[in-house]
């Protein structure tokens, strides 16, 4: 705070919600396996015939530590500073212990600044996910022309997140004990357990074949699913940088599910050559989006749909330089009723405002990749020099419509790398990433049009050196 008479600056504890420092630490106990047999069927000729089968298995067991460390102002502390000296006003000699004499004659023993913990129950949580799947999946060949492969995939999923303290006295959803912050949700657990049955079919046909040339139709099916994180159903705000703002999850979020529908159409040329095109097709149900609401949090979205075509290449410039470009063009839509969140007592409700009609949330509205890449067998030497850019995407939503929806900025990203084999063993690597050090430029979108900044920021070129030891 500035002093309006001065050039000096002033920081306390009424200024917002004062200074604070955060030390979180965050360990994850992964285990992950997986088992699969393939079995030949019906040998004829060249043809592939075979059934695959198997299962995995995936546990994760997370524990999250916070301490949030507020600074704190001694009674007889009148720090300043000027031209913005943050440097100086955190001197550690302000930490210290000293006495003086006021103007009465009497002695005081005090201190400029002191740390405070806040400490929550809410700052430990812990979070325990497990995946088991199973699936069985064909690969034939009816004939020269056609393959079909297809199969089956069941998988169950348990997640579970909570407070550790809460957790352990066996608090009940929605007991008023688990407020740990006025004005946001109660620390409620987030829990999940779902089975999934998921098919999916692939049918190829060979529409030509020969030494120059090779020409292939593809269709495909599949149905997926996009679980809630053990971030995202844990109910406990965590201040975020990015955001300045708390973010807190949602234990009320559901799996989203997705159909996908591809026609592809490829060719193969003798030279390595190759270009396909594929149309595509999606329906998400439930999908998640983060939204703007008190502080920043996850919500279920009822239907969106993404449409779209992909023209993908590659084409050998000379003799050891290919050029490989991808270029996806895409129309999406969600559509839903929009609900302000109203939080009493630290219960949730949901509100309905209106019905909305916009582009998916995270989704671009095209996509292009290249790289070109040397190569030099002889010499162990590689190359690539990568470029990616995407257009304007909704990174987050507002759940009233008074706020408009922020999207991020096309954002030019050019990498590099080389690397080189030393022996048979041994190779060195030097990558740069974002070469032009591009912003992330996000900005608000408003009905008619107008488009208001929301923040820029920059995450650095970044120089990466490696060794690899291949045994």
């Amino acid at each position: 705070m500035k002093d309006p008479f001065t050039d000096f600056y002033q920081i306390g504890p009424e200024i917002r919600d004062g200074i604070h420092r955060y030390y979180r630490y965050l360990s994850d106990d992964l285990f992950d396996s997986q088992l699969a047999f393939e079995l030949p069927i019906k040998k004829r000729d060249y043809l592939v015939r075979k059934v695959k089968f198997g299962g995995a298995y995936q546990r994760n067991e997370r524990k999250s530590d916070q301490y949030d460390y507020s600074i704190d102002f001694g009674n007889y502390s009148a720090l300043t500073m000027k031209n913005d000296d943050l440097e100086g006003l955190f001197n550690l000699n302000n930490f210290n212990l000293y006495s003086f004499t006021d103007i009465y004659s009497v002695d005081h023993h005090t201190i400029d600044i002191f740390y405070n913990e806040a400490a929550s129950d809410a700052n430990h949580t812990f979070g325990n996910s497990s995946i088991a799947a199973g699936f069985i999946m064909t690969d034939y060949s009816i004939s020269d022309q056609w393959r079909v492969s297809g199969g089956l995939r069941v998988e169950n999923a348990v997640i579970e997140t909570d407070v550790v303290k809460f957790d352990s006295l066996n608090y009940k959803e929605n007991d008023p004990r688990r407020n740990y912050r006025d004005g946001l949700p109660l620390a409620n657990p987030g829990k999940l357990n779902e089975t999934s049955i998921l098919p999916s079919l692939n049918v190829i046909y060979k529409w030509k074949k020969s030494e120059d040339l090779e020409l292939n139709a593809r269709f495909n099916f599949s149905q997926s699913i996009a679980r809630p994180s053990i971030r995202e159903l844990s109910e406990v705000a965590v201040f975020d940088y990015e955001y300045r703002a708390f973010v807190y999850g949602n234990s009320d979020l559901k799996m989203a599910h997705v159909n996908n529908y591809d026609l592809r159409l490829e060719s193969y040329f003798k030279s390595g050559e190759n270009i396909s095109i594929s149309l595509f097709y999606k329906t998400f149900k439930d999908h998640i989006e983060l939204v703007k609401s008190v502080g920043y949090s996850w919500q279920n979205v009822d239907n969106s749909q993404v449409a779209g075509i992909e023209l993908e290449g590659r084409k050998k410039l000379w003799k050891n330089i290919d050029f490989r470009a991808n270029i996806s063009l895409i129309y999406s839509q969600t559509e839903f009723v929009r609900n302000r969140l109203d939080i009493s007592g630290g219960v949730k409700n949901y509100i309905p405002q209106d019905t909305v009609k916009r582009s998916m949330f995270g989704q671009a509205p095209f996509v292009i990749n290249c790289i070109v890449s040397y190569t030099a067998d002889s010499l162990g030497l590689t190359a690539t020099l990568s470029y990616n850019v995407q257009g304007s995407r909704l990174v987050i939503a507002a759940d009233v419509k008074e706020i408009p929806d922020i999207y991020e900025q096309p954002r030019h990203l050019l990498d590099f790398k080389i690397s080189k084999s030393i022996g048979k063993h041994f190779s060195i690597n030097f990558t740069v990433r974002d070469i032009f050090n591009s912003p992330v430029q996000r900005s608000y979108k408003y009905t008619n049009g107008d488009i208001l900044d929301y923040d820029t920021y920059r995450y650095g070129t970044n120089y990466v050196l490696g060794f690899v030891y291949k045994i």
